[in-house]
């Protein structure tokens, strides 16, 4: 029978092959959320460290992710890359994109207040 599908032309596809593309990304998914559990809860109000993260760095992540979105929608119009891998890099990006927004609003300074600096009247403080 191999001999035949030899002769044939015909090669032989294994089970394992035939579904090695799309659980390549499913593992990585998997392996991803796995790692994020790894990752200790942290006391949001509490926290002074940073680990040498700045809003600067969420906004380079975000110009990055939107390259990538960019990049992936542009090289699909002009044909260089399959739909698939189109596909993948906008996913990717839109991602990248969503974690350095988040970033960046997280690490952002939030503005404090006294009674004599708020920015809008307040009724009874006398100034």
């Amino acid at each position: 029978m191999v001999q035949e599908r030899q002769q044939r032309g015909e090669e032989h596809t294994s089970a394992v092959s035939r579904y090695q593309g799309p659980v390549w990304p499913l593992a990585v998914l998997i392996w991803f959320a796995f790692a994020l559990t790894q990752i200790p809860v942290a006391a949001a109000h509490t926290a002074t460290e940073t680990a040498g993260l700045s809003p600067g760095h969420g906004i380079f992540l975000a110009l990055i992710g939107g390259s990538v979105l960019c990049g992936a929608v542009g090289f699909k119009r002009i044909g260089r890359i399959s739909p698939t891998v189109a596909i993948y890099g906008a996913f990717a990006g839109i991602v990248v994109t969503a974690f350095g927004a988040i970033l960046f609003d997280g690490l952002s300074p939030d503005p404090t207040y006294t009674a004599r600096t708020i920015p809008f009247p307040v009724r009874g403080i006398n100034h």
